[in-house]
């Protein structure tokens, strides 16, 4: 993935990426304020650390950045919140001091250094958002989920990056020890060949997966196929079963014997919405012949 001067990294999923985090921050924010209504002993404070923040604003792909988004989301929210935003580079920190609330902390250093350090209310609510250009901090996202737990994560992963380093384990193995109860993971997007993802990790076991928007529980059919492809080699998913005859029995078995399509003429077919590294139901219906060559734009 191309990196800026200042570390910055940028791609052509960098928008898609940022349209994610506003999506699960939107959410976040309002599930947290609720949560925190109801009851008298919660910090009322929503609390958000930006391990790397960058400067704000990703110029190579002219959108805003991490920070801004939060602070954007905050904005309509219109609760109190503590963000602490962390970057390496002296020149990212300054640009973050010109476009950020004086309500940001902003810290120039390591985050591995600095996280640990930080104060946080144990009767606080937030968010830790990890995005690296590389492989994740595991250890400290590990320490602040065991240490806070009731600051959720949010990590942008590179999967593709973690399997080719031997030093990683696999994200299926990670996940486990990390400390949080509940896991979704978003879809990867077609032909990103460095299979970015977010994972994002709670003890709240309430969150809906926002599947309109490619967020889904590890624990569903469709979220493990992800994780597995994630975790997975191309060989390892090569000795796999790509086309499960299970999964198509659940799809003929759910469509009754007619089209999911059109709902008059025989399923004799069965079309895949994606493909993942397994077949799952949830992104296969039964269709005729005829509305299978509508899907792919050729003749019936």
């Amino acid at each position: 993935m191309p990196v800026s001067e200042t570390g910055v990294g940028h791609s052509s999923a960098t928008i898609h990426k940022q349209h994610g985090l506003r999506k699960v921050l939107e959410q976040h924010i309002c599930i947290v304020s609720s949560v925190v209504r109801k009851h008298h002993w919660a910090d009322k404070t929503y609390n958000y650390i930006d391990t790397t923040a960058g400067s704000g604003w990703n110029a190579a792909e002219n959108c805003a950045g991490s920070p801004v988004i939060f602070e954007e989301c905050m904005a309509r929210a219109m609760i109190p919140f503590r963000s602490v935003l962390i970057d390496r580079s002296k020149e990212n920190t300054e640009e973050l001091t010109r476009r950020c609330s004086s309500r940001a902390e902003i810290l120039c250093g390591d985050h591995t250094d600095i996280v640990p350090q930080l104060t946080i209310n144990p009767s606080s609510f937030g968010l830790l958002y990890h995005d690296p250009n590389g492989a994740p901090s595991w250890d400290m996202i590990r320490d602040v989920a065991h240490q806070h737990k009731r600051i959720d994560v949010l990590i942008r992963v590179p999967a593709s990056g973690c399997k080719r380093n031997p030093k990683c384990h696999p994200l299926d193995e990670i996940i486990p020890t990390i400390g949080k109860s509940t896991w979704i993971i978003r879809d990867i997007v077609d032909g990103d060949k460095w299979q970015w993802t977010f994972l994002f990790g709670s003890n709240y076991s309430d969150y809906k997966a926002w599947e309109r928007h490619g967020f889904r529980r590890t624990t569903s059919l469709a979220g493990r196929a992800t994780l597995m492809r994630c975790s997975s080699t191309n060989k390892q998913l090569e000795q796999m079963a790509l086309f499960c005859d299970d999964a198509r029995d659940v799809v003929r078995t759910r469509s009754g014997g007619v089209c999911e399509k059109c709902h008059t003429r025989q399923a004799s077919e069965i079309h895949h919405h994606t493909y993942n590294a397994v077949d799952v139901p949830e992104t296969m219906i039964a269709v005729c012949h005829h509305c299978h060559c509508r899907f792919h734009g050729t003749r019936d």
